[in-house]
């Protein structure tokens, strides 16, 4: 039985019912049960989902909760979860093709605990797993099926980084989450590679499909809205760090995990010093979080007068 977990917060009507048409279509016949977590969205979900033809073996419900954020969204649909045996993940402006859940089933099947595909955002050419990692990505094919490809590898050692896995095409068996929750602190960054990573930290085998089975839409989308020279950018550099520094202690036992998972600290205490700049050139008021992170990342505060020679010397 298989849980989809779609947290919605969207300003225009349309976008969640071609998400939810998307899992109506899956070509798979166990039972489907789909949590809609509404963040109070300003488009309500109901007629979004009064759109949608649903096959027999699919059942839908709508959770509701004050504006928190997609993690805290994600952790309400997990706390709901019945009997499910897998998991997936789906954002309201994604959609899969219709056999992504059935090639996960066939990843369970031959006893791997997580399963994702590559993907590509709508309208795009480029890959994901080509565009972030190259021929960097240890995988051994199998020959059945042929599209599948099992990471030869620790997960952890990509999750620190990059979205080997982005949460739209991410699958797992329902015992490898078990007690692990999204940080809902971290509200427009960082979250789902931390949950990510901490799922990673217990070692699961994942396979990896060739195929694209997912495409990412252009809805509102957090991580991008305001521009990259704005407020919310910088509270984003702040949130990315928060969730970095949060994966230190499950490096632990990964030497590679540990040292790629330093070089993205140190990008992250760059764009945060980047960030502060310019919102003090925009005499904006300095956000909380940035204190906060001083308290908790030493290595910020001693990055400060290199960043900015750094930024001088541009100028």
């Amino acid at each position: 039985m298989f849980a989809v977990i779609i947290p919605y917060y969207q300003r225009q009507p349309g976008i969640l019912a071609a998400a939810l048409r998307s899992v109506a279509a899956q070509d798979v016949a166990l039972p489907v049960h789909v949590y809609v977590a509404d963040d109070a969205s300003p488009a309500p979900p109901e007629p979004e989902v009064a759109q949608v033809s649903w096959p027999a073996n699919f059942q839908l419900r709508i959770l509701k909760q004050p504006n928190g954020g997609p993690g805290a969204a994600r952790n309400l649909a997990l706390d709901a979860l019945g009997e499910e045996s897998y998991v997936a993940f789906l954002d309201s402006d994604d959609s899969w093709q219709p056999d992504h859940l059935s090639a996960a089933l066939r990843a369970f099947e031959l006893g791997y605990d997580a399963y994702t595909s590559d993907w590509q955002v709508d309208g795009g050419d480029k890959l994901a797993h080509a565009r972030f990692y190259g021929d960097r990505l240890r995988l051994t094919p199998l020959q059945d099926p042929p599209w599948a490809r099992a990471l030869a590898d620790e997960l952890i050692n990509y999750s620190v980084c990059g979205p080997i896995g982005q949460l739209s095409v991410l699958t797992v068996r329902r015992e490898l989450i078990a007690d692990i929750r999204f940080d809902s602190r971290l509200r427009t960054s960082g979250e789902d590679g931390l949950f990510v990573t901490m799922l990673a930290a217990r070692r699961p085998r994942m396979l990896i499909s060739s195929r694209v089975d997912t495409v990412r839409g252009r809805g509102v989308n957090i991580f991008s809205e305001g521009g990259w020279n704005s407020r919310a950018a910088f509270l984003r550099s702040l949130y990315y760090l928060k969730s970095r520094i949060a994966m230190k202690p499950l490096v632990q036992g990964f030497p590679v995990a540990a040292e790629r998972l330093g070089e993205r600290i140190a990008v992250g205490r760059r764009d945060v010093w980047q960030g502060l700049f310019a919102c003090l050139r925009r005499r904006e008021a300095v956000p909380g979080e940035f204190f906060e992170l001083l308290k908790q990342d030493t290595g910020l505060l001693l990055s400060g007068p290199a960043t900015l020679l750094r930024l001088l010397l541009r100028r």
